[in-house]
């Protein structure tokens, strides 16, 4: 009880001294909430890559996948040139390479077989656009499924996958 008395004196002593260290305190850690408020909103924003696209297939089914990429990044048609596309990727005019083969819908959405792509080696934008793709050709195989056309389904899977 003796240690609480003299704790509780010099308390009394200094009541000042605290006072102004708590109102300097709040008054910092206000102005630190109020800047920290404002930028909230920007933190986030879609990142959009440079990625070509060779389209073997001129179906209206790989026309909606290269619209659906298209909105979300810049898409750039290339030709089916190994030495052509190997040159992009390397001196980077695209980070990210799509071949959509000539039986698309066979292929890829009924048989499930991936995309044939090629992308910068480590590079995190890859497994951004990777993620984006799956999501787009898994909604679209569920709306094919569900026994909606091709012209609803790109519809409904452009517009699912935007949420």
């Amino acid at each position: 009880m003796t240690v609480f008395k003299c704790y509780m004196k010099i308390l009394r002593q200094n009541v000042g001294m605290i006072i102004i260290y708590l109102g300097i305190f709040f008054s910092v850690a206000l102005v630190m909430q109020m800047a920290a408020g404002k930028s909230e909103n920007s933190l986030y924003a879609n990142a959009s890559i440079d990625i070509g696209v060779v389209n073997e297939d001129q179906s209206v089914l790989a026309q909606g996948f290269v619209d659906y990429l298209n909105t979300i990044h810049n898409v750039i048609p290339m030709k089916n040139d190994p030495e052509v596309l190997q040159e992009n990727l390397f001196y980077r005019n695209v980070e990210y390479i799509i071949q959509i083969p000539a039986d698309f819908y066979e292929a890829c959405i009924l048989e499930g077989e991936p995309l044939k792509v090629t992308k910068v080696p480590g590079s995190y934008s890859s497994y951004y656009v990777d993620q984006q793709i799956s999501a787009y050709i898994n909604t679209l195989r569920t709306y094919l499924a569900a026994g909606f056309s091709q012209k609803e389904a790109i519809q409904g899977a452009k517009a699912e996958v935007h949420e």
